[in-house]
């Protein structure tokens, strides 16, 4: 276990310790920096500047530099552009028993006529 993960670890331990209030914050936390996390790896894995990532999906240089801060989260379609533009998948995965992320297919959708 790294340096990193252990600090984690005890972040963790001290949320829940002092509460479920906590816990929430420190889960919100993870989540807006996970999403920054992963749009900043894939763009350096494809080797392109923010400038060019905004001009390959339309989404604004200074929004992406927000969202890799970790300042603001992507809505919906903003994270598809970007997803699109990096030639990464987006939406909903869950892990089957072999412990592979798969993706959630979507249900029927019956729209009245």
């Amino acid at each position: 276990m790294s340096d990193f993960d252990r600090l984690m670890q005890d972040i963790e331990q001290e949320a829940k310790a002092e509460g479920p209030a906590t816990v929430l914050q420190l889960r919100a936390l993870d989540s807006r920096f996970h999403v920054a996390g992963q749009l900043l790896a894939l763009r350096r894995r494809r080797g392109i500047s923010q400038r060019q990532l905004s001009a390959l999906s339309g989404v604004q240089q200074a929004d992406i530099s927000r969202i890799e801060r970790g300042e603001t989260q992507p809505t919906t379609v903003t994270a598809r552009r970007l997803a699109d533009a990096l030639g990464a998948d987006f939406g909903f995965y869950e892990v089957d028993t072999a412990g592979k992320a798969v993706p959630v297919t979507p249900a029927s959708v019956n729209v009245p006529a």
